[in-house]
């Protein structure tokens, strides 16, 4: 069954690279080119299927490993309040003297 997919890239290859050499068309040559970058699309997912495998997604993590970032909060300055040292929030200019 993989083999027809291999068989539809190299077609799709073919007829873009045919229409990419015999016509003129700005439009038809750029439809040639998307033909063949579809067809390495193609190609490479068929490269990496594996029959009765599954996608590499973990539900959970791997015994002895912490799940990253679970008690830092999303953001890095969620939850973070302005120290002596953050001159943008706690600085104000100096009042003037009216006379």
């Amino acid at each position: 069954m993989i083999l027809v997919n291999y068989l539809a890239a190299v077609t799709l290859l073919c007829t873009g690279l045919y229409v990419l050499l015999t016509r003129r068309n700005l439009i038809k040559i750029v439809m040639g080119l998307s033909l063949m970058e579809a067809s390495t699309y193609l190609f490479m997912v068929s490269l990496a299927y594996r029959a009765g495998s599954t996608a590499p997604v973990l539900v959970s993590p791997p015994a002895g490993k912490k799940r990253r970032g679970a008690d830092r909060p999303a953001l890095p300055h969620a939850g973070r309040r302005p120290g002596p040292g953050d001159a943008r929030m706690t600085s104000r200019a100096p009042a003037r003297e009216t006379i």
